[in-house]
């Protein structure tokens, strides 16, 4: 049997909000991570854009690929 001691909760109003809070932070980092995920894509994308300009392949993408 596991016993929570660090638990400070006493009736369900009280757990529902700590468990909103809780993932109120779970969604955040959530966010964070797909913000730059997106963004290293976006790099990629622009990076073998500017490549394929120098090497005079047009629209050269992540997409093309």
């Amino acid at each position: 049997m596991c016993v929570w001691s660090d638990r400070t909760e006493v009736n369900f109003i009280e757990a529902a909000a700590a468990g909103a809070s809780n993932a109120i932070a779970l969604v955040a980092n959530i966010a964070a991570n797909l913000m730059a995920f997106w963004a290293l894509l976006q790099f990629v994308n622009s990076t073998l854009t500017w490549f394929g300009q120098r090497v005079g392949v047009e629209r050269l993408t992540y997409q093309v690929l």
